[in-house]
């Protein structure tokens, strides 16, 4: 297997318990509203048949975008509260589907497995909730009613990648068709690190080598992180340093919650030298992703 496509299958372990977000549509404000749990929207959501939302929860994952693009290229969708309904639509499917493959995944889980997930879910959303409190103060910052449809964006993002990394690993256990699995490793391809490529190379892929390698890599995102948290601390307000603060906290806390399930697959399995290389992909994965976020919003000041 080549090592990029390994550790790109190395993506999280996703659980989400029953209702893992919950919308509130009903605010009309000219800020986001931050008042609630999950940062709240600030649109009000209306019905309006120019815009074709469908919240069937049983929507095919394969169909969202395509849905949303549709809905985009609507009259009502071109307009900054219409973009917001058909993002918040998607968000809605979205959730709704990482309901259901979290129902698929640990259908037949072991005790020691579902106790991993729960904890590492529960972390995540923690993680969330702090992330949306975090966004909505870093928006609400800016000028222009462009950033609430940023914000909505961002939200919904947060649900979908969580839900395809949940998809993914129900890879391993099910299988999947073509077509999805092609979907969701192309949405969840991260950009080719060369120091880490370079080190795999160096050491022949062993499964040892692979780990040390990934290991090494998170350190150094960990390290890209930290300068960017110090970039953004320089030009955010003291209201959103905290809540900064306080997302990066539940965020590393998520990280290892979720790492530490594969160390779960593995006690449950009976051993297993793979899962621990593949906790250290978990890392990096995350670290990887994090660091992404946090350049964008800080290119989302600069411009």
């Amino acid at each position: 297997m080549k090592p990029f496509i390994f550790f790109c299958c190395l993506t999280l372990l996703m659980i989400a318990c029953d209702s893992p977000s919950e919308s509130n549509d009903n605010n009309d404000n000219s800020s986001i509203d931050i008042q609630t749990n999950i940062a709240a929207d600030s649109i009000k959501e209306t019905t309006n048949k120019t815009t074709p939302i469908n919240d069937n929860k049983d929507i095919d994952i394969l169909t969202i975008d395509k849905i949303q693009k549709t809905c985009l290229a609507t009259e009502d969708g071109m307009t900054t509260q219409g973009s917001i309904r058909c993002v918040n639509a998607s968000w809605r499917m979205w959730d709704a589907g990482l309901n259901k493959h979290y129902k698929a995944i640990t259908k037949d889980a072991t005790d020691v497995e579902k106790k991993a997930y729960l904890k590492a879910q529960r972390s995540w959303l923690k993680y969330r909730d702090a992330e949306l409190e975090f966004l909505a103060h870093f928006y609400n910052a800016q000028d222009g009613t462009i950033f609430q449809q940023f914000y909505a964006s961002d939200r919904k993002e947060l649900v979908k990648v969580r839900t395809l990394e949940l998809i993914q690993y129900g890879f391993s256990m099910e299988g999947g068709s073509d077509d999805l699995s092609n979907y969701v490793n192309a949405a969840l391809k991260m950009e080719e690190d060369p120091t880490f490529v370079t080190c795999q190379e160096e050491r022949d892929y062993t499964n040892l080598a692979m780990r040390m390698c990934a290991s090494e890599a998170a350190e150094r995102f960990q390290a890209k992180i930290d300068k960017n948290i110090q970039a953004l601390e320089k030009i955010i307000s003291a209201k959103t340093k905290i809540a900064l603060k306080k997302s990066q906290v539940a965020w590393s806390q998520f990280v290892d919650d979720e790492a530490a399930i594969y160390y779960a697959i593995q006690e449950a399995a009976g051993g297993g030298s793979i899962y621990p290389t593949m906790a250290a992909g978990s890392y990096l994965t995350l670290k990887q992703r994090r660091y992404s976020i946090l350049l964008e919003l800080i290119e989302v000041i600069k411009n």
